[in-house]
């Protein structure tokens, strides 16, 4: 008798693990092509807000050029970008600064929580 409770409960257990398995939800991973575009810093959203309007625009290829309202109008700066383990990596190509992304739909928070950029 105890071996019979014993081999139900086992096939009850192994039922269990077999229901509860396989049902992840698949995975969206970052392409480059919801990254191209222009993206314009957030303020409110943001970390510190002394540095005049911050845009982004982002091209195929992981080039792209910044601009800040406070530098003469036309000025930009060479940006270079990749995704990688659906992170948007960013570096400023004039200065030692890189910047890591994570996007969620048009928004695109850095890894620290400090840079919100919004695409327009």
């Amino acid at each position: 008798m105890k071996r019979i409770i014993i081999i139900l409960l086992a096939a009850v257990l192994m039922l269990c693990m077999a229901a509860c398995g396989g049902n992840t939800t698949p995975t969206v991973e970052l392409s480059d092509e919801q990254c191209i575009g222009t993206w314009e810093w957030v303020y409110e959203q943001s970390v510190g807000n002394s540095w005049g309007v911050e845009t982004m625009e982002l091209y195929k290829g992981g080039i792209g050029k910044g601009y800040n309202s406070l530098l003469i109008e036309g000025a930009h700066y060479p940006l270079s970008w990749e995704v990688s383990n659906d992170i948007l990596k960013v570096s400023f190509t004039a200065d030692p600064f890189s910047y890591a992304f994570e996007m969620d739909g048009d928004t695109i928070t850095s890894t620290d929580g400090e840079i919100v950029y919004i695409k327009q």
